[in-house]
């Protein structure tokens, strides 16, 4: 007899309203959101996966965000919700979303059960997705990685450090470019348990410190890194603006993401609040990553802000 063993929700909603879904999904369930897979008809609904005892109560949660929505924008703005009980065979109907895919000119992305034979100068990244958020399927972790490659290529990185790791893809892809210390800071356990046992399959747990702790706890006062990232929401960095700032070494860089288009001014005023530099912004879809070059403490340059399109 074949028993439940996953909840899936597949919900499918305007173009307008999908990055609000995706990111509201992904507060209630990070470790189980798939974004953008197209459908018959030109559809591509969000899918969100379940075990039975968490289904109810965020199901109940998601009828709730979509009546908002309707509230906002009108009936049409969601087109269907349906769940459907998965047994026995769920794992195989959920990887078949997942496969290698290259995100950078160096970085591919795989799942562990896909073989991936790397072409001259690939680097492969080993995540198992639906651990933990940052499987490099989602825009904000790719415009992470971007901007990491570009940083990496240009700089000699000594030193990096990963606010909310997730998954701790940015950490790893960090030991891969070639930096030497790497701390990733998560406050979530079953997040840090992921992102130890993706540090282990990427053999590079002798260069990674992962440490549960909710940010700022967990680097110590007045430690700085060459480069930090911080993929959290527009809130979180607008939040710890001045602490992110705090970290970065001089002449260092702070990349952040985890925000819709529209929030990139508020972004870059509070990261040019919190410190000498300039701000350049990448989008991908609607969402958006800062990069902010830190000032050397003896430069004259009295900091500014630039935009990069896509």
């Amino acid at each position: 007899m074949e028993h439940v063993r996953c909840i899936q929700a597949l919900i499918d909603v305007d173009d307008e309203a999908r990055p609000a879904l995706v990111d509201f999904l992904l507060g209630i369930s990070p470790a189980g959101v798939v974004e953008g897979t197209e459908w018959e008809g030109g559809s591509r609904p969000v899918t969100v996966y379940f075990t039975p005892d968490e289904a109810p109560p965020a199901l109940e949660a998601i009828r709730a965000y979509l009546a908002s929505l309707k509230n906002l924008w009108g009936d049409g703005v969601v087109r269907d919700l349906s769940v459907t009980e998965i047994g026995d065979g769920w794992k195989t109907e959920y990887q078949r979303y997942f496969a290698a895919k290259k995100v950078t000119d160096r970085l591919v992305v795989a799942p562990p059960w896909e073989r991936y034979d790397p072409g001259t100068d690939e680097i492969v990244i080993e995540i198992v997705p639906g651990q933990a958020f940052g499987t490099g399927t989602h825009e904000t972790t790719i415009l992470c990685l971007r901007a990491m490659e570009s940083v990496f290529r240009n700089r000699a990185v000594e030193s990096f450090l990963d606010v909310g790791s997730g998954s701790g893809i940015l950490a790893i892809a960090a030991a891969l470019l070639g930096a030497v210390r790497v701390v990733g800071v998560e406050s979530d356990p079953e997040a840090t348990q992921s992102a130890w046992e993706n540090l282990i399959a990427n053999k590079v747990s002798d260069r990674v410190r992962m440490v549960h702790a909710a940010y700022p706890e967990g680097v110590a006062p007045g430690e700085t890194f060459d480069v930090v990232t911080a993929n959290l929401t527009g809130t979180d960095v607008r939040t710890h603006a001045g602490e992110l700032s705090g970290n970065i070494a001089d002449g260092g860089f702070l990349i952040v993401s985890g925000f819709l288009t529209e929030e990139a001014d508020s972004i870059t005023d509070a990261l040019l609040a919190a410190g000498r530099g300039q701000v350049e912004h990448v989008t991908l879809g609607e969402w958006g990553a800062a990069v902010f070059a830190s000032a050397w403490a003896d430069s004259r340059d009295s900091g500014g802000s630039s935009r990069m399109g896509q």
